[in-house]
């Protein structure tokens, strides 16, 4: 049996361990700086979930929950991206909205720009004038897809190419990259792997085995801690005690799509760590990922500053 929503933490005092990450010793292995870096991590939770007011003031978040666990989607295929490109070259129309005004080109479509050009890896007449340049991805996407779409539209731009529809087709589009995408004026469209299979049957086309039947859940993932904001928002937060990468904000887009189908409606995604490099902190902007640095040292100080025992007062001796 799956194992239930975590339940509220208790408030019950929590006295922080000493928090040291000396990663840069050479006497460190990749196991033990592995080990100090979960136990970093866990300290950093606990001290947030206890006193978020000293972290992020005026943000409002409330009600704390850690651990808390949500199923996710298991987006394995089985199906090639050979066999996806081929169908949705043959019959556009079953995939696009605009699908009926689609005629396929042969030969890959290249984008000229003024730095250089760009091959997309599907390419489409538009009846009424102009190119529908798709890209494909057989999974579900991750940020890296959406950085690079972003780029195709600005290098579309600069170059007055203004003919081009770019579209990034996957399996699956996380809400906050569709956000991202529609600000650019990329089209986005999420094409599942069933889709797929009713597509070429319908033609007599066979995608091969569909493998064993199994449950479209995956892994339960585990968000480190879960807020309620001020306008009762569900603020999903992961934790990392080292710089952050790209990657953290696709493990977040997976925490905010498990949310919504538990019925979450507003959701924010929010990722501290020691520190935000500038290029990763542009893409989490473009896409709507907060971020926040939080060195070693400030939880230190707050962890010092919170478990102080209160000072005596002054007792003042009558004559």
């Amino acid at each position: 049996m799956p194992p239930p929503n975590a339940s509220r933490v208790s408030g019950r005092a929590l006295t922080p361990a000493k928090l040291v990450l000396d990663a840069t010793s050479s006497l460190q292995t990749p196991a033990v700086i592995a080990t100090q870096r979960e136990r970093l991590e866990h300290e950093m939770q606990t001290l947030i979930f206890k006193y978020a007011a000293e972290f992020f003031p005026d943000c409002g978040l409330s009600d704390p929950r850690m651990e808390y666990r949500v199923p996710l989607v298991d987006h394995r295929r089985r199906v090639t991206k050979k066999r996806m490109a081929a169908l949705i070259a043959t019959y556009p129309h079953e995939f696009f909205r605009s699908g009926a005004a689609l005629t396929t080109r042969s030969g890959p479509a290249v984008i000229v720009g003024t730095t250089g050009s760009f091959t997309s890896e599907l390419q489409f007449d538009v009846a009424t004038g102009g190119r529908f340049c798709v890209e494909l991805r057989e999974r579900p996407t991750k940020l890296e897809d959406g950085v690079l779409m972003v780029k195709l539209a600005k290098f579309t731009l600069e170059a007055g190419d203004s003919d081009i529809t770019l579209c990034l087709l996957a399996t699956h589009v996380y809400a906050e990259i569709a956000a991202g995408l529609g600000r650019h004026g990329v089209r986005h469209e999420a094409i599942s792997e069933d889709q797929y299979r009713q597509v070429a049957k319908k033609y007599g086309q066979d995608l091969g085995a569909t493998g064993p039947s199994k449950s479209p859940l995956g892994p339960w993932g585990r968000i480190d801690l879960l807020f309620t904001g001020p306008n009762d928002e569900s603020v999903a937060m992961e934790l990392k005690a080292r710089p952050a990468k790209v990657e953290d904000g696709d493990q977040l887009l997976r925490y905010g799509d498990a949310l919504r189908r538990l019925g979450k409606r507003d959701v924010v995604l929010w990722l501290v760590a020691t520190h935000v490099p500038t290029e990763v902190a542009a893409v989490f902007d473009c896409f709507g990922i907060r971020h926040t640095a939080i060195q070693v040292s400030e939880y230190s100080r707050v962890a010092k500053a919170m478990t102080r025992p209160p000072r005596p007062r002054p007792v003042r001796l009558l004559s």
